[in-house]
C-alpha cells in the first residue's frame, strides 16, 4: 500500500479538523451574524546600531465592520514590544486603542493594555505549532471598572511549497476573570475558530484571507456568531 506524503496527510488532516471545527454550532440558539476585518500590520526586530537584538516589535491597524443590528464599526490601533527568551519563546507587552463607531449611537472608547507569553510549541516537516497566552487589562470610557481577561491562542500552520502558501487553522478561547460596570461577567466570554492561507507578495509583504467563526457568550440572551471574512497584510523588516 502506497503511503501519502506527510505535507499532503498532514494538509488532509488540517482541512478535515478546521471543517469540523468551524461548522460545529452551540446547541442552544444563536443570534447569526456577518461581519467584516481588515487589518495591516508591520514587525521586525529592534535593530540598534544596525545590528539584530533579541528585542522585536508589532504595530498594527484594523477595521471592523459589523453587521448585527444597525451595525457598527470599529477601529483599533495597537502597538507591542517584545523579548525573545530564546529562539522558540517569547515575552511581550503593548497597548490597543478601540474606538466604537455604532450606526445612530455615540461611540465608545477603550484602552486596552496587555502582557503575553508566545510559544514556538513544536515544529515538524510538515507545520508547526504556536501558543500565545495573553492577559488584557480592559478600561473603557465611562466606566470605573477595569476588566481583567484571559485569552488563549492554539494556531497550526502548513506550509505547501507546491503551491506557496501557508494554511492556517487556530482557536482562541477568551474568559473574563471579573466582573465590570460596563456588562462583563466572570467566566467564558468568546471563542474564535479561524481558517486561513497566507499567500507570499513580496520579501517583505504577504497577504492573508480567512474565515473566522466568532462566537459571543451574553448572558440571558441569545448567543451571537459573526461569520467573519478577514484580510490582512503582513509586513516585516
Amino acid at each position: 500500500m502506497r503511503t501519502a506524503c506527510p505535507a499532503l496527510l498532514a494538509t488532509r488532516i488540517l482541512v478535515v479538523a478546521a471543517a469540523g471545527l468551524l461548522l460545529a454550532q452551540p446547541a442552544h440558539a444563536v443570534d447569526d451574524d456577518g461581519a467584516y476585518w481588515s487589518t495591516v500590520s508591520a514587525s521586525g526586530r529592534i535593530k540598534p546600531g544596525g545590528e539584530p537584538s533579541r528585542w522585536r516589535y508589532n504595530v498594527m491597524g484594523q477595521w471592523r465592520n459589523f453587521d448585527r443590528g444597525p451595525g457598527s464599526d470599529t477601529y483599533l490601533l495597537r502597538s507591542g514590544i517584545g523579548y525573545d527568551l530564546n529562539p522558540r519563546m517569547s515575552l511581550w507587552a503593548g497597548y490597543d486603542f478601540f474606538v466604537n463607531d455604532p450606526d445612530g449611537g455615540p461611540t465608545r472608547k477603550e484602552n486596552r493594555y496587555w502582557q503575553q507569553f508566545l510559544w514556538g510549541a513544536a515544529s515538524w516537516d510538515w507545520g508547526r505549532l504556536t501558543l500565545r497566552t495573553r492577559l488584557e487589562e480592559r478600561d473603557l470610557e465611562n466606566s470605573s471598572d477595569v476588566g481583567l481577561r484571559l485569552r488563549q491562542l492554539v494556531e497550526l500552520a502548513v506550509p505547501v511549497p507546491s503551491q506557496d502558501v501557508t494554511l492556517l487553522v487556530s482557536t482562541e478561547h477568551f474568559t473574563n476573570l471579573d466582573d465590570t460596570d460596563y456588562g462583563a461577567l466572570s467566566g467564558f466570554d468568546q471563542l474564535r475558530s479561524y481558517l486561513g492561507v497566507r499567500m507570499p507578495m513580496t520579501e517583505r509583504a504577504s497577504l492573508e484571507a480567512g474565515y473566522m467563526n466568532q462566537l459571543i457568550n451574553r448572558s440571558g440572551r441569545a448567543d451571537a456568531v459573526n461569520h467573519t471574512a478577514t484580510l490582512h497584510l503582513r509586513l516585516s523588516f
